[in-house]
């Protein structure tokens, strides 16, 4: 399974690591595609099982991000509507 998907602009990158007591931690880093210095890293909530399974969920997980971003919805995350 690829680590990295693009999505309406954005790169979403996979970064899970093996927990010591077992599993996947859910990791990750949203990076707009035109604006590289726009990194945002988070965290999904669980830990998953396999690796695969965690690159699912993580994946999965930005694209929530970004579509409450574009939405309007996140109003910490105003900088995309910012125009000079």
């Amino acid at each position: 399974m690829t680590d990295e998907f693009h999505y309406r602009g954005f790169a979403i990158k996979a970064t899970p690591l093996a927990s010591p007591g077992g599993g996947w931690t859910q990791q990750g880093r949203v990076q707009h595609d035109l604006h590289p210095a726009v990194d945002h890293m988070f965290s999904a909530p669980g830990k998953s099982g396999t690796r695969d399974d965690a690159v699912r969920v993580i994946l999965g997980h930005g694209k929530q991000i970004i579509d409450s971003w574009l939405a309007g919805r996140d109003t910490n995350a105003t900088w995309w509507r910012k125009t000079e």
